[in-house]
């Protein structure tokens, strides 16, 4: 398994924690493909209040999101912020707007309010 994927995995388990994620994805339901050019794509499975992280696409996506494996990297390590990757153009969506920039703000949330997530990022430059 990619490592990244592996990265996302132990992101969604601290994520899954945080109450605030858990209210945002309540009534959700949304696959989010990340298709990362160079490496290993998954997506984002939001249902049932949680987010969990399958391998490869999905038969239905609402939503895909773009990137290369270094660029993802550089987010899940905090060396480069979502808004800045989606401003550079360097990471793109299509489908569902609404669903990707959920998506988007969940991860944000979970970045900044769970200490789990905290020191995955702070350890994520040598596991990656």
């Amino acid at each position: 398994m990619d490592r990244i994927i592996t990265a996302m995995k132990i992101f969604t388990f601290f994520a899954n924690r945080n109450g605030e994620v858990k209210s945002m994805l309540q009534d959700i339901s949304s696959n989010i493909y990340v298709d990362v050019k160079d490496g290993s794509s998954f997506y984002a499975k939001l249902d049932g209040g949680k987010i969990s992280i399958q391998n490869g696409k999905p038969e239905k996506s609402d939503a895909t999101i773009k990137t290369s494996k270094d660029t993802l990297r550089k987010i899940i390590s905090g060396k480069l912020s979502q808004e800045e990757a989606f401003n550079k153009k360097i990471v793109e969506s299509s489908g569902s707007i609404m669903d990707a920039m959920r998506f988007r703000h969940i991860l944000n949330v979970a970045t900044e309010k769970s200490a789990g997530v905290k020191f995955l990022r702070s350890t994520i430059g040598r596991f990656l």
